[in-house]
C-alpha cells in the first residue's frame, strides 16, 4: 500500500479534542498510531503482530469516564500507558491514508480508514460492544472500512466476528487482539474486491444491556461448572450434495455410552475397514479424552479398541485421510502442544510419520489437496479457541510443512474452527466448520473455498446444519465426516447429570493440595 498511513483515535480518548496528527514518511507500510502509548498492551501488541511493518506511537491519554477506563484496563484493547508522557507531534504526508479508531465526526481529505461495529460504532468509543456482549446472536463483529469521499460512501475492507458469549472485560480482550490482526489481514491483502458497507440497525443502549451482561455471563459460567456436554454419534446414508442442498441432518437412530461414564464424538470413518470409526471416548471419571476404533453394526457398538498414539494427555478428533492404499490419522494433540501425522496400517499401531508443529496447539486439524499441495486447516488456541482458521501448507504427507503467510486467514467464530471432512461437489472443494458463536459446537457451516494458495485464501458460507431441536441431541453439531459412501455426525446435548457434577468435584478435590502448595511457594 503506497504513502503514509496515520492511525488517530480522535476522541477514543474521551477528551472530546480533536487527535494530534503524526506521520510516517517513506516507506509504503508505515503506520503510525496517534494517540496509542507504545508500551500499552495495543501498542506492544502491534508492534509485535506488525513486525514487518514500519510502526510508530504517539502515546495515548486515558479516557476521562472512569467506567469506561475501569473497563478497559488490563485487557488488550487499553491504548494508553502510565509509563510517561506523549512523543512530539510530527508532520503529515500529502498523500497518507488514516486509520481513525474513534472515527471522529470531522470530515477527512483522501483515504480514510475506521474500525467499526455492525452498527458503526467506533472501536474506542466508551462501552464497545457492551449492547452484544452475551445477547443473541452472539456475535461481536469488527469491519475495517475505507471512505475516499470523507465518509460520504465506505467500502469493506477486512471483518472479523468473535464470540460475543464472555463476560464483558474478556471480550474487549478478544477484540483488542482481534483489531490489531484485522489491521495485519488488510493490510496484506488478497485481491478480492471490496464491497459496499452500511451499518446496520442500532441495538439496545449499554444501559439497558449492562445488567443482561452480568446475568447472561453469570448463567454462562453457572452452567459451564454446574453441567457438561453430552455426544452421540449417527450414521447416515446421505451424499455431500444432499446436505447442501437441503441443509438437513436427519438422524433416527443415535449410537452412545452411558451418559454416568461420557461420551463419544469426533466421527470419522477409518478408510478400507467399512463399520469401523474413529472416534474420541471421553471419560468423566479422567476429564480426558481418549482414542478409540469402535466397531458399529445395526446401529450398536459391537467392538472397541484403543488407538494407542503413545501420547500422554487429552486427545480427540482423529481426522483420517486416504489416498490411493495409504491412510493417514490427524488427531488433535494440542494438550500437548505438539502435532504429529500418523500412518495407519492393518494390524498394526499407528507409526508417527511426520513433526507438523512443535510449540503449538493445534484444534481440530484437518487435512485437505488444493492444487497439488497438502493443506492442513486448524485453529490456533493461542490466538482463540473457536474464532480463527489456520493453514499449513506441504508438498508432501511426511512435509516439510510450512505456516501460511497470512495466518490467521479469517477470524469468525461462525464458521472458522475445522468440523469435519472437507469435500468437493461439482468440482468445487467445500469446508464443514464450526458455528461457536453461542457455545462450542453449536452447528455446522459448510464453506465453499474459492481460493487457496500459499499467499491468499479465500471461503465464503453456503450452508447451515442446525440440529434437531426436537431430537436427542438439540444443542449441536460438532463433526461431519464422510467415507464408505456414508455420512457420519456427532450430536450434542447439554447436560446436567449427577454423575458429571460428581466427577467434576471429585476431579478438583484431587487437585487442590497441589494448588494451595502453589500458592503458598
Amino acid at each position: 500500500m503506497a504513502g503514509t498511513i496515520q492511525v488517530s483515535p480522535g476522541s477514543a480518548a474521551n477528551s472530546g479534542q480533536p487527535g494530534t496528527v503524526w506521520s510516517v514518511s517513506g516507506h509504503a507500510n508505515a503506520i503510525l498510531f496517534d494517540g496509542v502509548a507504545e508500551t500499552s498492551a495495543l501498542g506492544r501488541m502491534a508492534a509485535a503482530l506488525l513486525a514487518d511493518t514500519d510502526v510508530a506511537f504517539s502515546g495515548g491519554t486515558p479516557p476521562e469516564d472512569k467506567s469506561w477506563r475501569r473497563a478497559v484496563r488490563g485487557t488488550a484493547l487499553q491504548w494508553w500507558s502510565d509509563a510517561g508522557p506523549a512523543a512530539p507531534p510530527g508532520e503529515v504526508g500529502a498523500h497518507g491514508t488514516t486509520i481513525d479508531l474513534g472515527r471522529r465526526a470531522t470530515g477527512h481529505e483522501g483515504r480514510r480508514w475506521c474500525i467499526v461495529d455492525a452498527v458503526g460504532a467506533a472501536l474506542f468509543q466508551p462501552f464497545h460492544a457492551l449492547p452484544v456482549c452475551c445477547m443473541e446472536p452472539y456475535i461481536a463483529s469488527l469491519n475495517l472500512i475505507e471512505s475516499e469521499d470523507g465518509g460520504a460512501t465506505w467500502q469493506l475492507v477486512a471483518d472479523a466476528h468473535v464470540s460475543s458469549a464472555r463476560p464483558y472485560p474478556e471480550l474487549l480482550d478478544v477484540l483488542g487482539r482481534t483489531a490489531i490482526r484485522l489491521l495485519r489481514l488488510a493490510l496484506r491483502g488478497d485481491g478480492a474486491p471490496r464491497r459496499p458497507w452500511v451499518p446496520a440497525s442500532a441495538r439496545l443502549g449499554p444501559v439497558q444491556t449492562l445488567r443482561g451482561a452480568r446475568l447472561a455471563s453469570g448463567l454462562f459460567w453457572l452452567r459451564a461448572r454446574v453441567g457438561g456436554e453430552m455426544y452421540g454419534v449417527a450414521i447416515l446414508d446421505r451424499q455431500p450434495e444432499e446436505f447442501l442442498r437441503d441443509q438437513r441432518c436427519p438422524a433416527a437412530q443415535w449410537v452412545q455410552i452411558p451418559p454416568s461414564q461420557g461420551f463419544i464424538a469426533d466421527p470419522f470413518f477409518w478408510p478400507g475397514r467399512p463399520g469401523v470409526l474413529l472416534c474420541e471416548t471421553y471419560l468423566h471419571r479422567t476429564g480426558l479424552g481418549e482414542l478409540t476404533a469402535l466397531s458399529i453394526n445395526a446401529g450398536r457398538i459391537v467392538g472397541s479398541e484403543p488407538l494407542p498414539l503413545g501420547v500422554t494427555g487429552h486427545l480427540s478428533y482423529p481426522s483420517t485421510w486416504a489416498e490411493g492404499d495409504r491412510v493417514v490419522c490427524l488427531p488433535e494433540m494440542a494438550a500437548s502442544r505438539r502435532q504429529l501425522l500418523y500412518e495407519l496400517k492393518p494390524d498394526m499401531a499407528p507409526e508417527p510419520l511426520c513433526v507438523v508443529g512443535e510449540d503449538i496447539g493445534m484444534a481440530d486439524p484437518t487435512l485437505m489437496k488444493v492444487n497439488g499441495l497438502y493443506w492442513i486447516a486448524y485453529t490456533d488456541t493461542d490466538i482463540g479457541t473457536y474464532d480463527n482458521l489456520c493453514l499449513l501448507h506441504a508438498p508432501r504427507l511426511e512435509g516439510p510443512w510450512t505456516p501460511h503467510a497470512g495466518n490467521p486467514v479469517k477470524i469468525d467464530a461462525r464458521s472458522s474452527r475445522p468440523g469435519g471432512t472437507p469435500f468437493r461437489v461439482g468440482g468445487k472443494l467445500y469446508r464443514p466448520a464450526q458455528d461457536c458463536s453461542r457455545e462450542y459446537g453449536g452447528a455446522l457451516t459448510i464453506n465453499h473455498v474459492a481460493l487457496c494458495t500459499p499467499d491468499a485464501y479465500r471461503e465464503e458460507p453456503v450452508a447451515m446444519l442446525q440440529p434437531d431441536p426436537s431430537g436427542a441431541f438439540p444443542d449441536g453439531l460438532h463433526t461431519l465426516s464422510f467415507g464408505n459412501g456414508l455420512a457420519v455426525i456427532d450430536g450434542k446435548r447439554n447436560s446436567y447429570h449427577p454423575a458429571i457434577l460428581a466427577h467434576k468435584l471429585g476431579r478438583r478435590l484431587v487437585g487442590l493440595p497441589g494448588k494451595l502448595l502453589a500458592r503458598k511457594s
